[in-house]
């Protein structure tokens, strides 16, 4: 049964859950918390992956008034060693029957206490624009934005070729970027080049659903940059071609718009100091948890 706004609620560690349910329980209820749609156990071990996530340091939200406890919010925190000791949100949500209690700022707390007892000493997280006053009342403070920009334009796949390429190259200045570890942990990961020398451009892809995921593009100067990244969504032979890792300002923007791309997500980044709470976390509950026992089918 569904969570009551009355029902109290504990914050406890995910690795409290059983790791041969962890998986399909958190994606059930993700997809419950952010549009209904199921989501299979896979879709959250790809993205948990790619986000280094911390399942000692990342919390859920259960109930504690029934005879069982029921999931009903989450706060991933992952922890990329190529920004260490930085950890990164690698997602949070509040089921809607369990929102206007203040659930979202608790799980915010205990996530900072779990990136500080990992070892981190900030947490950074991307919020939608209209969601990064939350956070600086938490005390958080912006430090930039990154954008995403996406096509299912498909044309030939012009001078790319695929070969291995190093995910960074002092001649190349990066025009979009997100962690490494999120292409090389990503499914399918794939390199490509454009042209030689003094013109070369390269990208790192992975496999997502629905198309594929430009996780780094970086460019010789004075590259064509348009005409590269038209033909890219061809090379990968992608139905959509997705670029993150976009500055809001800067050559790459304006290329993308001008290659047929379209702005599909805008994050505000943030980050705060990671710090213990009052008192120690509770770090043991009963499960299973009474919620839908559906790994998203």
């Amino acid at each position: 049964m569904p969570p009551r706004h009355r029902d109290p609620v504990a914050v406890v560690p995910a690795a409290s859950i059983p790791a041969a349910e962890r998986l399909a329980r958190l994606a059930a209820l993700a997809g419950r918390v952010f549009d209904g749609r199921p989501r299979p156990a896979a879709w959250l071990a790809d993205r948990a992956r790619r986000g280094c996530v911390d399942w000692d340091a990342s919390v859920v939200a259960v109930t504690t008034g029934g005879a069982t406890p029921v999931l009903c919010g989450f706060g991933l925190v992952g922890r990329p060693p190529s920004v260490a000791p930085v950890a990164r949100a690698a997602g949070m949500g509040v089921l809607p029957t369990a929102r206007g209690r203040g659930l979202g700022r608790r799980l915010v707390r205990h996530m900072l206490a779990g990136a500080a007892a990992a070892g981190a000493t900030v947490l950074e997280v991307t919020a939608h624009p209209t969601r990064a006053a939350f956070y600086e009342r938490l005390g958080f403070h912006r430090t930039g934005a990154m954008e995403t920009w996406c096509t299912t334009l498909r044309g030939g796949r012009g001078a790319w070729r695929e070969a291995d390429a190093p995910w960074a190259d002092e001649a190349l200045a990066p025009a979009a970027t997100d962690l490494e570890e999120t292409w090389s942990r990503g499914r399918g990961p794939r390199s490509w080049v454009w042209g030689d020398g003094p013109s070369r451009i390269v990208a790192h892809t992975i496999e997502v659903a629905g198309g594929a995921l430009t996780v780094r593009v970086a460019a010789a100067p004075g590259a064509d940059l348009v005409t590269a990244l038209a033909a890219l969504p061809g090379a990968a032979r992608a139905r959509a071609l997705f670029v993150t890792g976009v500055p809001p300002r800067g050559p790459a923007r304006r290329a993308l718009a001008r290659a047929g791309f379209r702005l599909v997500e805008r994050g505000e980044r943030l980050r705060a100091p990671a710090e213990p709470l009052g008192t120690a976390r509770t770090r043991e509950m009963a499960f299973p948890l009474d919620n839908d026992r559906s790994p998203g089918r």
